[in-house]
């Protein structure tokens, strides 16, 4: 609003630009015309100023030429009023960077019946700061449409206090992010803000780099949409093609677990990119990539990243059967099957000692010989003539352990861990999980004695009595425990590749609220945040 007895200051120049003997007939052509500095943005070319005015085109530009330089000092007179003697719209002098916004030009304009742009708003209110205020940016290039081929492309200029601009660079700070956004970028990277900032600096003086910061952090947005992270870093996304095994790669690393060709196609295929025409065209890039970045799991279609089988995290690629082939090479000598099942139930939890006996005799290349009455497999690819069979079954059976170390062990396993044995743990918990589930099943077939039978009855009534969770909520706690550890939060219903932790955590939820849940089981979902 304009204030009674404040000079509308935009007003009085327009004015004075059309209606007044200050600029002569060709000048006020050439300016209104030919200097982008009004609403909406329009230059006519120099072919046709030319024409119009009737000079030649080289005339032309050493007029704009002159004009340009020497326009402020036509109105070099407003430098003898007082600042607040014109209507400026609330504009503070006293802050670092004055911005102009797209609303307040639209204000200005409005109030004023003008048409300037912002960059001739910006252009004045530096002029009537008396040199308090510089104005950066390439002010000349946006004035007369020019196209720089090696620096960037400003959306606008900048009113900045003087003593910022003597002791930081912030033309060379836009023209170096607008360089690093022109390079090939092939992986998306950070770069912490302020220290980055430390390259413009001309001075040691960094007392002022929290204002500073803050006027960088304006441009970089208005420049390049760009804003800074949590952690107060400038994030440059990758700007290259995306090849489709890059996809599948980071969506596994994403997901931290193997996926099903149909699970990954799902998850790549949304509204918005569709990657792979069908899962068989997902299908052949990853077996193009068996060889170097994925390993598969069976004959399920399952992938995961190679370097997974490097960690301690109970994840091989390839068959049972190429499990099996791979420990046996490690011997020189039949391995019991006890043992084999041991070795490949670490990597595959859902499979028993059944599944694992057939796979390895169907082998259609005949990898496996069977030592059937002593209980011992080997490879047909090695030599076992100078093996005692006899003594290696006197050693394993020795070696194992009796029905009550076992029952024992499970016990004491019990008072130790507060809780049940699962099927991915160390080795010695893997024993004792099978050493349960196999005592389940003979009670079941009546094969346990009189006296085992009273006992193991007994220890599954302590585990009711104690409400230790069972080792399938166990193993669902394990993997949502290791999706709340990576992300920090609770799994999203909207979101395809959490549907399983949220159905898992809905699930838990809902127990709870019917008190159908163990106090141990409460004490664990608390540690993971399902119940607060």
């Amino acid at each position: 609003m304009i204030s009674l007895g404040q000079i509308p200051i935009f007003k009085v120049i327009d004015t004075l630009i059309k209606d007044s003997n200050l600029l002569n007939e060709k000048q006020r052509e050439i300016f209104i015309n030919y200097f982008d500095y009004f609403l909406p943005s329009k230059i006519i070319n120099l072919k046709t100023i030319s024409h119009q005015i009737g000079l030649s085109q080289e005339r032309i530009r050493q007029l704009r030429k002159d004009l340009y330089f020497k326009f402020l000092s036509y109105f070099s007179f407003l430098h003898e009023l007082d600042l607040n003697s014109f209507c400026l719209y609330e504009i503070d002098f006293h802050l670092d960077l004055i911005f102009v916004s797209d609303s307040l030009v639209e204000i200005i304009n409005d109030k004023e019946k003008i048409n300037f742009n912002k960059l001739f708003i910006n252009k004045i209110i530096s002029f009537l700061s008396k040199g308090r205020y510089f104005l950066i940016g390439p002010e000349k290039n946006l004035v007369f449409n020019y196209q720089p081929d090696s620096t960037h492309n400003w959306k606008s200029t900048y009113v900045i206090k003087k003593n910022k601009i003597s002791i930081f660079d912030f033309t060379a700070f836009i023209e170096d992010i607008a360089q690093k956004l022109d390079t090939k970028i092939e992986e998306t990277y950070y770069l912490n803000f302020q220290p980055y900032l430390l390259n413009f600096y001309s001075s040691e003086d960094f007392s002022q780099m929290e204002s500073i910061s803050s006027i960088c952090e304006k441009m970089l947005f208005e420049e390049f949409s760009l804003i800074l992270d949590t952690n107060n870093s400038i994030i440059f996304e990758r700007n290259t093609t995306k090849a489709p095994s890059e996809y599948i790669i980071d969506l596994l690393e994403q997901e931290g677990r193997p996926l099903s060709v149909y699970e990954m196609f799902d998850l790549l295929n949304t509204e918005d990119k569709n990657i792979f025409k069908t899962p068989d065209t997902l299908r052949s890039t990853c077996l193009k990539m068996t060889n170097s970045d994925l390993i598969y799991f069976g004959r399920s279609s399952t992938y995961g990243l190679r370097k997974w089988e490097d960690g301690d995290n109970g994840i091989k690629g390839g068959t049972i059967r190429s499990i099996a082939e791979e420990y046996l090479l490690k011997h020189d000598q039949p391995i019991n099957i006890d043992d084999i099942f041991i070795y490949i139930i670490k990597f595959r939890h859902t499979t028993n000692m059944r599944s694992v006996i057939h796979n390895l005799k169907s082998d259609q290349y005949n990898r496996f010989v069977f030592f059937f009455e002593s209980g011992f497999i080997g490879l047909t690819t090695k030599n076992y003539e100078g093996c005692n069979l006899a003594l290696l079954a006197t050693d394993s059976r020795s070696s194992r352990r009796s029905w009550r170390e076992s029952m024992d062990l499970f016990w004491q396993f019990l008072k130790n861990n507060n809780r049940m044995p699962i099927s991915n743990g160390s080795e010695e918990e893997m024993r004792l999980y099978r050493f349960f589930k196999n005592q389940e099943k003979a009670t079941r077939l009546n094969e346990l004695n009189s006296k085992q039978t009273i006992e193991f009855i007994e220890l599954k009534k302590h585990i009711e009595t104690e409400e230790y969770p069972s080792t399938e909520w166990l193993e669902g706690f394990e993997k949502y425990k290791l999706f709340f550890k990576k992300n920090k939060r609770s799994p999203i219903r909207s979101m395809k590749n959490e549907t399983t932790y949220y159905n898992w955590y809905y699930k838990q939820i809902t127990a709870f609220k019917n008190n159908l849940l163990s106090t141990k089981q409460i004490s664990l979902l608390k540690e993971v945040g399902v119940i607060l």
